[in-house]
């Protein structure tokens, strides 16, 4: 049957948990209540009874890619939150539940396997070297929001299977795998603007973990830029390293152009890797109108983040040089 979900439900008073100047609202397309419809599994398929084969349908492409571009920009806490709201169970939850699986393992060859024959329908399992985390198969996460657990959504009338992810080289795109690619660019990510920093992977007994740095675009129209903040971290098994769910507890100052260090940042995330903080997204000087192109200013940072998890804390030091674009 189909159960109508009011957009109202998506109007959700969200405070940002980022130091950013500017706090983005969030909002989603107004008079559009009956835009989004959510059917059970047995509205379209014979083949189960099970009440997680539910599946989203939107209206049109159109309001399809503004909810998305509203999800994006919400924490994964939030996200879940609209998921639960819309009594949906998405792929990005499935992923969530699998992750705290990971968290609560030992590490043995039993429960690894136990984890990719409950979860390789829905998730990646690379197994590439040493990379044995499981991963969500979509490029972008927030689009996991709205997909089923088998990745698919409907648009109109027609099914859509939104999963890109097939390879290892697919995961190492989106930033998100063990092994960077080992072409240039290496974090070639086409929302960051010039060089980035990556401290590279430091390990203590069963757990690893680093930093990236880098200059985001947030809105492109706007020239919205942000200090993304990225801390990736890994747990070890009996075949290699998983990723897993930590408690962050980041800390820094960084430096605009023509200042000290004195603008201060401090967030704590729990989740799954990696979290991803957006310092002074929207602030007018990470960059300035030069003729004939956009100059990057350089930017400082100093930033320690505390592994709760396994008690490690780390000091990064970077300097993203000016760049153009």
């Amino acid at each position: 049957m189909k159960k109508i979900v009011s957009l109202l439900l998506l109007l959700m008073a969200i405070t940002s948990c980022t130091n950013d100047l500017e706090t983005p609202e969030i909002s989603f397309p107004c008079g559009q209540e009956k835009d989004i419809v959510l059917l059970d599994g047995s509205s379209f398929t014979k083949s189960t009874n099970d009440q997680s084969d539910n599946i989203l349908q939107f209206k049109n492409q159109t309001v399809l890619n503004e909810t998305i571009s509203s999800l994006k920009k919400m924490t994964n806490e939030e996200r879940l939150e609209w998921e639960k709201k819309m009594n949906f169970i998405s792929l990005n939850s499935v992923y969530e539940k699998a992750l705290d699986e990971v968290t609560a393992m030992e590490g043995t060859a039993e429960e690894y396997n136990d984890l990719k024959e409950k979860y390789q329908s829905y998730l990646y399992f690379p197994e590439y070297k040493e990379d044995y985390g499981a991963y969500l198969p979509v490029s972008n996460e927030e689009v996991a929001s709205v997909l089923n657990k088998n990745g698919k959504v409907i648009v109109g009338e027609e099914i859509v299977d939104m999963k890109d992810i097939f390879e290892y080289r697919d995961l190492q795109l989106t930033g998100n795998a063990l092994y960077d690619l080992e072409v240039l660019p290496r974090l070639s990510n086409k929302d960051y603007i010039g060089s980035q920093y990556d401290s590279g992977w430091k390990e203590f007994g069963k757990r690893k973990c680093k930093l990236k740095a880098g200059r985001r675009i947030m809105n492109v129209s706007k020239t919205e830029i942000a200090l993304h903040i990225e801390i990736s971290f890994r747990k070890k098994g009996l075949f290699g390293w998983m990723n897993y769910k930590e408690t962050t507890q980041t800390t820094g100052t960084y430096a605009p152009p023509g200042g000290p260090l004195s603008n201060n940042f401090y967030q704590q995330e729990t989740g799954r890797s990696s979290h991803d903080h957006y310092v002074a997204r929207g602030s007018s000087f990470w960059w300035e109108q030069g003729i004939g192109k956009k100059r990057a200013a350089k930017i400082g940072g100093s930033f320690t983040v505390k592994y709760v998890g396994f008690n490690v804390t780390m000091n990064y030091n970077f300097e993203l040089p000016e760049t153009t674009f």
